[in-house]
């Protein structure tokens, strides 16, 4: 199995989790393209890694897409997600919240403090 697939199987997942509200449903697949972005580019950075022996370096992944990792967005997928009748669009739904809260967790992800 290639180190790759999980990440191609996040974005299938993730394929246009959208609901009803139309500048809700922009903005939810904003940032899906957002996420989609920044899964390729952390595979990217994985495949040099692992074939080239690239040093990697998450931090600067995550620490470039700090607005995308926010509570706002989080209330945002729930509210939808709450909202969506269809159940595989729930389920992405579901899959991009995760992936966004874990997110949250990543220390790179937080916003520097003042």
């Amino acid at each position: 199995m290639h180190r790759i697939t999980p990440f191609a199987l996040l974005i299938l997942l993730l394929a246009s989790c959208a609901g009803d509200n139309a500048a809700d449903s922009r903005h939810v697949d904003e940032i899906r393209a957002e996420v989609e972005q920044l899964v390729q580019e952390q595979a990217r950075m994985g495949y040099a890694t692992w074939v080239f022996g690239t040093p990697s370096n998450q931090d600067s992944l995550y620490g470039s897409t700090r607005p995308l990792f926010t509570r706002e967005n989080l209330d945002l997928i729930r509210r939808v997600e709450g909202a969506e009748p269809d159940a595989l669009q729930k389920r992405r739904l579901r899959w991009l919240l995760r992936y966004l809260t874990l997110g949250i967790r990543c220390p790179g992800s937080r916003p520097p403090r003042r």
